[in-house]
Parts: structure tokens; C-alpha cells; sequence
């Protein structure tokens, strides 16, 4: 299963990669919801990096023109959640956002390509929903030396071509 065949899917697909299957959560009511939101709360809501639910179920119910907010949950073989995405897709005229926001995989399901499934799902359907350029960013926290977690993640993000800005 490709990336664009992900992104057009809202039901459970058969598992697209060593087990595992991609659901796009489309609204706050999606079955998967509850399970994304919790992995990402999880890791980001003790930091204060992550927005309240009530705001998250806004800008997935919402239908504003131009805007996409996009929820990915990856779940294992068993059904359990293994990583979690969430991005924003913003179309302008000359150009289209792709703003990718949150990303987890979990510890036991790390080094198994579901990072590069997070960042391929979200551009693929960019790609689909508008015919201008894309620009993609991306948000990372400093890197901590105490962290190799960060580590990894910005080696992860400059290896798929993503270059450090230093605000």
C-alpha cells in the first residue's frame, strides 16, 4: 500500500507495512480518535507543546476552506497504537503549507520506518489536494544532549532533507 492510497482511506486497511496499518482520523468522533489524542497528550501535554482536546476536535470537525487539519494513528498488528501524527495543510494560490506538528513513535515500535510513513502520508495528500508548490516545514525542539530521542529525531529530519532554522 502506498502513501496515497493511505491518505484516501478512513477505514481500517489491511496492515501496509510489517504488520501495521495507517487510519486517517477524520473527525473527533472517528473510533481511533480518542487513542491519537491520548498517545499525543501523553507525550507533549507535560511539556504544555501539545493544544487542548476541545481544540483539536475543532479543527478536525471544522470544513474551513483552504485548511486541513490531518490525524494519523499507526497501529500494530494487535490493534494497540504504535505512532501519531498530526499536520496542517494550508492552501494559498501561489503556494500550499504543509505544516508538520507532532510526531510519536512509540519506543517499542521505533526503527521500523513508521516515521517516514508519518512524513510520506501527510505530503502525499498535500500533493493531492492542490496543483501549486509545496512548501513543507516542520517543528523540533532543541536538541538535548540528555536526549537521544532528540538526537535521533533531528539526524531523522535533516536525512529526509529538512534543514535547521535557527529562530
Amino acid at each position: 500500500m502506498n502513501a496515497m492510497t493511505v491518505a484516501q482511506t478512513t477505514a481500517p486497511e489491511p496492515a501496509p507495512h510489517g504488520g501495521y496499518r495507517v487510519d486517517r482520523i477524520t473527525s473527533s468522533r472517528d473510533a481511533g480518535f480518542a487513542a491519537a489524542y491520548d498517545l499525543l497528550d501523553a507525550q507533549f501535554g507535560p511539556r504544555w507543546e501539545l493544544e487542548r482536546r476541545e481544540v483539536i476536535e475543532q479543527w478536525l470537525d471544522a470544513r474551513e476552506p483552504g485548511r486541513e487539519y490531518v490525524l494519523l494513528l499507526i497501529r500494530d498488528a494487535q490493534g494497540a497504537p504504535a505512532a501519531v501524527r498530526d499536520a496542517h495543510i494550508v492552501h494559498m494560490p501561489r503556494v500550499t503549507v504543509l505544516y508538520l506538528a507532532h510526531v510519536l513513535v512509540t519506543p517499542a515500535h521505533r526503527r521500523r520506518g513508521l516515521a517516514k510513513i508519518l512524513r510520506d502520508v501527510p505530503t502525499t495528500l498535500a500533493r493531492q489536494l492542490s496543483d501549486v508548490p509545496l512548501l513543507t516545514v516542520g517543528e523540533m525542539e532543541y536538541p538535548d544532549p540528555a536526549d537521544d530521542d532528540s538526537i535521533v529525531g533531528l539526524i531523522a529530519y535533516g536525512g529526509a532533507g529538512f534543514r535547521a532554522l535557527d529562530p
